[in-house]
């Protein structure tokens, strides 16, 4: 049969609209659109292909003639028959998978980059591993992550334990330099100001302050979000590095007014 596309129902749209409030502040803030489709080629044909390879879901930006008319910032689709296999929790994960990808576009000074279309522009995220998962959906899910599911069976046709090792990247701490009175330091950004916002409530919430959670918790690359964990410690939330050990918590984390 030919490849036929449905919009999502509303399963798949309140699991998008849970995930989005919960995870990706920054994208909400930024007002983007997720439009969600079903793609189906008939049972036990796949319906997305990626690199050659069969997959559960894709998700790319939309073109700026999409955007200037209003339908969509991104576009995500989902092979209808891949979902009607996955449990409540498996659900949950491909759609924050999915969503893992779309990163915002700022500047060196932390401003987000307008496209045409006057919407902010967005940039596709690559997967934390060659064997295309995110790390923090299957921190999140566990067992029931489409990452772990596949790592899984990846496992059992291996000979002996295959461990997969899911570190975070080391803090360096940076040579001292003479610190500058706060009058004078320059100012914030509204982007920049709400990943402030975003990051002290993240850790305020898991009790850690690295740079690398943070970078997947809000969805952007890793200088930016070193630039955050810099900006903290300046205003006295954090402490400085400590090479691989998270960073001391020095703010109040029972007062989110704080």
């Amino acid at each position: 049969m030919a490849k036929e596309y449905t919009k999502a129902g509303k399963e798949a749209l309140t699991i998008c609209a849970v995930i989005l409030k919960t995870h990706y502040e920054v994208l909400l803030r930024a007002k983007i659109k997720i439009a969600m489709l079903f793609a189906d080629a008939g049972f036990g044909t796949p319906a997305i292909m990626e690199h050659g390879r069969p997959a559960a879901a894709s998700i790319k930006a939309s073109t700026v003639i999409e955007r200037t008319l209003g339908i969509s910032d991104a576009i995500m689709v989902i092979d209808a028959n891949v979902w009607l296999t996955l449990n409540e929790a498996s659900k949950h994960a491909l759609v924050h998978h999915e969503l893992q990808h779309i990163e915002i576009k700022c500047d060196g000074d932390g401003a987000v980059i307008f496209d045409t279309a006057n919407r902010p522009a967005l940039t596709m995220r690559e997967h934390d591993y060659d064997l295309s998962g995110f790390g923090t959906t299957i921190g999140i899910y566990g067992a029931d992550a489409v990452e772990q599911i596949e790592f899984d069976k990846f496992r059992k046709k291996t000979v002996g334990q295959l461990v997969f090792g899911f570190d975070e990247k080391p803090e360096v701490a940076k040579p001292v330099e003479p610190s500058e009175p706060v009058d004078e330091l320059p100012p914030i950004d509204a982007c920049m100001d709400d990943m402030i916002k975003a990051a002290m409530k993240f850790i305020r919430e898991t009790r850690r302050a690295t740079t690398s959670s943070l970078q997947r918790r809000l969805h952007i690359g890793y200088t930016k979000a070193a630039r955050v964990m810099d900006e903290l410690e300046e205003r006295g939330h954090i402490g400085p590095p400590r090479g691989s050990e998270p960073r001391e918590i020095l703010m109040d984390l029972d007062n989110a007014a704080a």
